[in-house]
């Protein structure tokens, strides 16, 4: 921030208007403010914070001293300060609160303060310009704006009154920091260091990721490739302590490992070949085992065939008995007819036997149909 020129009416120890021109003073590029007490240093300083921040520079001091005692009561005191920053030129006017005269009458009557704030084009123009605000509040954020400082971080490192550079001694470094960061720019530089901080942070948090992932991954190789608890545990701290050093211990583990599959390729290749020999002589077993089941089945089928053959033959030789007794069959028939004629005249002629007189039943068929023919006589 730049001061160009600060005009007070009725301020401090000023009775009537004073102005100071900091760009004339201030050519040389510096310029002392002296002079014995109570001659008003401490007035300019308080009319520069006023002007921006409508309170003086000391934080214990009551703003409303800044009105002159040596003034007409009826002088308004005016403060008016043009100054110059990165936002552009400016010019401010403020009033403190007061009491004056009424215009009426006797006695006092308060008179409130007053702001305005115009943005200029330049530093003489002390008249025109483009009105911002005449609300003390928006003139009070649109300076802090355009200034980057507070009133406090503005006393502490721009102003310093006495009294209130020990303030600043004694803030919290924190405070501190953020305030010089402010004032000389430092900004850039907070950021460059956050984010090699937060760079160092996420690299930190990579190493450690890569290292939870080695550590699984030689967990992992172990597990399949066998390792013993003992060489997995020396190969993790391995990892955690010298990584550069790991890929040289794997390499010595990969080939031992190499050598053990070579070992074991062969004892699988010979134990495949003997597990081959055993599949085809258990094969071999089961062919000649259902050859045998199969010779048996056979031997039985021949056996029952043998016995169907006897059987058919019997068959045979009864078809060609039927068949040769075929044209006497009813001869037999009549003979069987006759016999069971006979059969019935025997059973019949034995109960007549039983019916005649028993000196009869001796005599003969021939004799008795003589009896019987006698006996019709």
């Amino acid at each position: 921030m730049q001061l160009h020129r600060l005009e007070m009416t009725a301020i401090g120890p000023f009775a009537g208007t004073e102005v100071i021109d900091f760009g004339a003073v201030g050519r040389a590029g510096l310029f002392l403010l002296e002079g014995p007490t109570g001659s008003g240093k401490s007035t300019i300083i308080d009319a520069i914070t006023f002007a921006l921040y409508g309170k003086v520079a000391q934080q214990s001091a009551d703003v409303e001293r800044i009105h002159s005692h040596h003034a007409d009561p009826r002088e308004i005191p005016v403060v008016t300060l043009v100054f110059e920053t990165q936002s552009g030129l400016y010019r401010v006017r403020r009033t403190p609160r007061f009491e004056r005269p009424k215009s009426r009458g006797t006695g006092l009557t308060v008179q409130q303060p007053s702001v305005k704030l115009w943005r200029i084009a330049s530093p003489d123009d002390l008249d025109g310009g483009e009105l911002l605000s005449t609300n003390i509040g928006d003139c009070d954020d649109e300076i802090t704006r355009a200034v980057g400082l507070t009133r406090d971080q503005f006393v502490q490192t721009v102003i310093l009154p006495q009294g209130e550079f020990a303030t600043f001694l004694r803030a919290k470094s924190e405070e501190k920091g953020k305030l010089l960061e402010k004032v000389f720019g430092t900004a850039f530089f907070r950021r460059v260091q956050d984010e090699i901080v937060e760079a160092g942070r996420l690299a930190q948090a990579r190493r450690q990721g890569a290292v939870a992932e080695i550590r699984d991954c030689i967990h992992a190789f172990s597990v399949s490739a066998g390792i013993d608890a003992e060489q997995r545990d020396a190969l993790v701290a391995l990892a955690q302590a010298a990584p550069a050093d790991l890929d040289e211990e794997l390499a010595q583990v990969v080939d031992e490992l190499a050598t053990r599959e070579r070992h074991a390729a062969k004892a699988s290749r010979e134990a495949i070949e003997a597990h081959q020999q055993m599949a085809d002589m258990v094969s071999a077993a089961k062919l000649r085992r259902q050859r045998r089941q199969r010779l048996l089945e056979l031997q039985r089928e021949d056996e029952s065939l043998g016995a169907r053959a006897v059987e058919f033959e019997r068959l045979r030789a009864a078809v060609a008995r039927a068949r040769q007794a075929r044209p006497v069959a009813g001869a037999v028939r009549t003979l069987a007819q006759s016999e069971a004629a006979l059969k019935r005249a025997e059973a019949a002629v034995t109960t007549a036997r039983s019916r005649l007189h028993p000196e009869h039943r001796e005599l003969t068929a021939a004799e008795l149909r003589v009896a019987a023919s006698t006996t019709r006589e």
